[in-house]
């Protein structure tokens, strides 16, 4: 039976899927965010042709790569919001490292993506926000407000209070990492991860009556 128009292959869905994983361990890569329309074809084994078939241009594989590295994700997303709840600064440091692990293992590398090509190009940016960023920040916001509503937390605008504790080790990481800061200025990111926490605690721990 011919297949009617506009109708797609019934396996698009799980070959655009294994074309997109192939070519997000490519980006992973130091020269990632800067990879070409050909050698993210090369990298997928698949012909010029083919990658348009299922992406259009190279702007459609970024925003891919990225909807991809949000589902991988999702587990960790979810164990952010709805995960154990220790004490404030407990929690703080939890949350860090783990998001640290996160980095190292190449959310760092698809967030320089995001980031490089973003800046050029708005729907990449905005892929980046919506895959990337803000579902992290929003996660982390409802960890928080659990906080608040615990009552060691004081009352704040928690979207403030998770891009206060997020921002820093992304800057951190990236100096470190992303800009190769270990050989110029090294920094302990687990003792960077101590200290931060401490601070979170003491600026956003709720007041306790004395008596």
């Amino acid at each position: 039976m011919p297949r009617l128009p506009g109708r797609r292959n019934a396996d698009f869905t799980d070959t655009r899927s294994a074309i997109v994983e192939r070519i997000f361990d490519r980006v992973q890569q130091p020269d990632g965010p800067s990879v070409s329309f050909r050698e993210m074809a090369a990298a997928a084994e698949v012909s010029l042709g083919t990658l348009r078939h299922y992406f259009t241009d190279r702007r459609g594989v970024l925003r891919a790569v990225l909807e991809h590295q949000h589902q991988v994700g999702q587990p960790f997303l979810m164990q952010i919001a709805a995960g154990d709840l220790p004490g404030l600064e407990e929690s703080a440091s939890w949350f860090l490292t783990l998001f640290a692990e996160g980095l190292r293992s190449g959310v760092s590398r698809t967030l320089m993506v995001g980031l490089t090509n973003g800046m050029a190009e708005s729907d990449v940016a905005r892929a980046c926000l919506a895959e990337l960023l803000e579902p992290t920040i929003g996660a982390l916001e409802v960890r928080l407000a659990r906080h608040v509503a615990r009552g060691d937390m004081r009352h704040c605008d928690t979207r403030s209070a998770a891009l206060t504790l997020l921002g820093p080790l992304v800057l951190g990481y990236f100096h470190q990492a992303e800009l190769d800061g270990r050989t110029y200025r090294p920094l302990d990111l687990e003792a960077f991860i101590a200290d931060q926490s401490a601070m979170f605690a003491r600026a956003y721990g709720a007041e306790r009556d004395p008596s």
